[in-house]
């Protein structure tokens, strides 16, 4: 017992959570077990920010949190692929505002106050995260009496949904006003005193015209030219601190197409083949449509085409329908691996976009008969879609905007974000209101005015896609498959074999965590997420993504976060280094070819086999403006310009070659004011402010692991 003591007193809180963990396992079971463990291990963390680790538990709580805010906000309980990542993004930064910005904020002395939280939300200075949630009138203004209405429903509101939607929207009101003030007091202490104003004054206001020839260096090697190890090494600690580099990866691929067999094409053949006399069968539209749902792969939707809009799937569909006439049919067509043939159901003017207004009725078809009714007598639309529309939809028009206005709607609108029966309105006539149903409600809908009608084509079109059958895709995997087996799980074994095979190997390098994308092949998150788990030389096993390609990788490379080495940027070091040889070499050879003096730019021009080029209008702070002319040749013509020198100048260092130039003329004006310097300063220290989140991040080595969850 005594030396249980002692070992309780030497090893702490540490024994204690052993014992603890060693008891549980009697009393649960061990999922739950593991969850606990996981507690406690950095196995679990998506990442650190602000020297705190932060567990999967910790950062699920915050995307949980803003998955809520993203269903009161909108309505839906459920999220897509673009809003899950926007959720997920939100509460990582939400992670860093809590951990690096807001404690920043805080050192500094910034805070805010109670009257000051006040007057953001119901006073003078509005917060710009109220106005940017809606609580605005049509002009814009702040809408003070909707937002009081909303504050006096919070307690009423059963759900809590209000409550949670109120406190998110005090954290970012608090937020956004502290780093408001943070940035603005490190702009007010980019002081700038009255010499370095008068001096961006004087350098704007004075320009000069000049002559030059410039001289590049020749990229062939250069055999006198050598770069030592120790030269490389200098190098790289004079500019290492430049050289920060977020963590990422690099590897091969290999892409096999999932793509239909011979026999596969045959099949969509044959099936085409089979279904045509009965296409051609239907006797009506409502026939046809159902006929195509069910066999066709391009479903009839009543949409009408201009000639070019059916291209994607076969040029001759495309001019079949573009010019023929009503009734007319196209026997099956191969196009591609795929099969087509069609019917032309009508003809008509129809235009590409409509301006469209709706008003909302509901199920009751006997409503939307009465105010279409009324609508055709002549009672104005907007009176009536005042009486309609919940009195919030007010509060959340545009200006100029009116109520029931949908805007311009196109086909791709259509199909990207409008019921798919908005399709009939294309025929409908300008200025008549018209009922139609959607998703078992009415809505009263009236085009304005249209684009310029022209000629489209109806169509009916029965497509057969031929696609990979099951022994197909097994044969494919296989290819994938002993791939990885023939690789011996090794990257050689991979290089060796793919070269063998004649496959093409893919490299793609700064491959980040979370990377979606891998050389233009989308959906390769769980590729990527491999690749970050294993090290080098390692060789996956076969991942399938969509169902249309399998892939193999290897890792190649792993960059680690920071500073690169040497290692890594030693040839781009070396390249540097020979490229400032070459031109102090060459500066040596145009000493001794022309000595102190040169009496002539064409004299120049011709050693070197070029020509004598102009600028006007340089001046010394233009440099930023200048991308075809070297910042070390602009300041080598402002210090001349500044002695007043009229002779011809060079050779001049450049950072690709050398300069020989000539003062033609130089101009002094007074176009450039102290308040062009404030602004220009105002400029300066705007663009650090936006860099400042990326260095605080940097400076308290964030790291974020969330590729292992998410």
């Amino acid at each position: 017992m005594a030396l249980l003591e002692k070992m309780r007193k030497k090893m702490g809180w540490f024994i204690t959570i052993i014992i603890a963990l060693a008891l549980l396992a009697f009393i649960v079971d061990a999922d739950t077990l593991q969850s606990a463990i996981s507690m406690f291990s950095s196995k679990y963390d998506v990442g650190k920010i602000g020297g705190k680790s932060i567990s999967a538990q910790q950062y699920q709580k915050r995307v949980e949190s803003f998955n809520k805010i993203y269903e009161i906000t909108t309505g839906n309980a459920s999220t897509n692929e673009e809003a899950t990542e926007m959720i997920n993004e939100s509460a990582w930064k939400d992670a860093i505002s809590d951990y690096i910005l807001m404690p920043a904020c805080k050192s500094a002395g910034v805070g805010v106050g109670q009257e000051e939280l006040n007057d953001m939300c119901q006073g003078v200075d509005i917060s710009p995260v109220l106005m940017s949630q809606g609580f605005t009138d049509a002009q814009g203004n702040f809408n003070k009496e909707a937002f009081l209405d909303f504050v006096s429903n919070i307690d009423k509101d059963a759900s809590g949904n209000l409550k949670t939607y109120w406190n998110f929207l005090q954290d970012n009101i608090l937020k956004d006003r502290m780093f408001v003030k943070y940035t603005s007091l490190l702009e007010a202490s980019d002081v700038a005193n009255n010499l370095q104003i008068k001096r961006d004054i004087a350098e704007n206001n004075t320009s000069y015209n000049v002559d030059f020839v410039m001289a590049p260096i020749s990229f062939a090697t250069d055999s006198t030219i050598t770069i030592s190890d120790s030269e490389i090494k200098s190098y790289y600690n004079r500019v290492k601190s430049s050289l920060y580099q977020e963590e990422s990866r690099e590897a091969d691929l290999v892409a096999f197409d999932i793509v239909p067999s011979e026999g596969d094409i045959e099949k969509a053949n044959e099936e085409i083949k089979v279904l045509y006399p009965e296409f051609l069968a239907q006797e009506n539209v409502t026939e046809l449509k159902n006929f195509l749902y069910k066999n066709s792969d391009y479903t009839y939707d009543g949409e009408y085409y201009k000639k070019g809009d059916l291209t994607s799937i076969s040029a001759t569909l495309d001019e079949f329908v573009a010019n023929g006439s009503v009734e007319a049919v196209l026997e099956p067509q191969q196009s591609g691996n795929d099969f087509v043939a069609a019917k032309i159901t009508g003809k008509a003017m129809i235009p590409d976009s409509l301006f469209v207004k709706y008003i909302p009725v509901g199920a009751d078809v006997k409503v939307a008969d009465s105010i279409l009714t009324v609508l055709k007598k002549g009672e104005s639309f907007a009176a009536v879609a005042a009486q309609s529309f919940p009195e919030e939809y007010l509060q959340q028009l545009q200006p100029g905007q009116e109520l029931g206005e949908i805007g311009w709607v196109t086909s791709s609108t259509i199909a990207n974000s409008l019921p798919k029966e908005f399709r009939q309105l294309f025929t409908s006539k300008t200025g008549e209101p018209e009922k139609l149903m959607v998703n078992g409600n009415y809505l009263i809908t009236l085009v304005t005015k249209t684009s310029k009608p022209v000629q489209k084509t109806q169509a009916a079109i029965l497509l057969k896609k031929a696609v990979a059958s099951q022994d197909t895709y097994s044969r494919i995997y296989q290819e994938a498959n002993s791939l990885v087996e023939k690789s011996g799980g090794k990257l050689e074994g991979f290089i060796e074999e793919a070269s063998q095979r004649g496959l093409d190997i893919i490299p793609v390098a700064n491959i980040t965590g979370r990377q979606k994308t891998l050389h233009n092949y989308n959906n390769m998150r769980e590729v990527t997420r491999w690749i970050y788990e294993n090290p080098v030389g390692k060789v996956s096993p076969v991942f399938s993504i969509d169902n249309k390609y399998f892939f193999v990788a290897a890792v190649t490379k792993i960059n680690p976060r920071g500073e690169a080495p040497v290692s890594q940027v030693s040839s781009y070091i070396k390249s540097q280094l020979e490229a400032e040889k070459k031109v102090e070499k060459m500066v040596a050879e145009a000493k001794v070819a022309f000595g102190n003096e040169v009496t002539s730019l064409e004299e120049v021009a011709e050693k070197y086999n070029t020509s004598v080029s102009s600028q006007n209008g340089i001046t010394f702070s233009s440099i930023q403006s200048y991308g075809q002319l070297d910042p070390m040749f602009i300041g080598a013509v402002a210090a001349a310009g500044e002695k007043g020198e009229t002779k011809i100048i060079g050779p001049v260092k450049g950072a690709m070659g050398i300069y020989y130039f000539k003062i033609n003329d130089k101009e002094t004006g007074a176009y450039y004011s102290e308040d062009d310097a404030a602004r220009r300063r105002e400029q300066i220290a705007s663009s650090m402010i936006n860099v400042l989140p990326q260095v605080m991040l940097q400076d308290n080595k964030t790291q974020d692991n969330r590729y292992k969850f998410y």
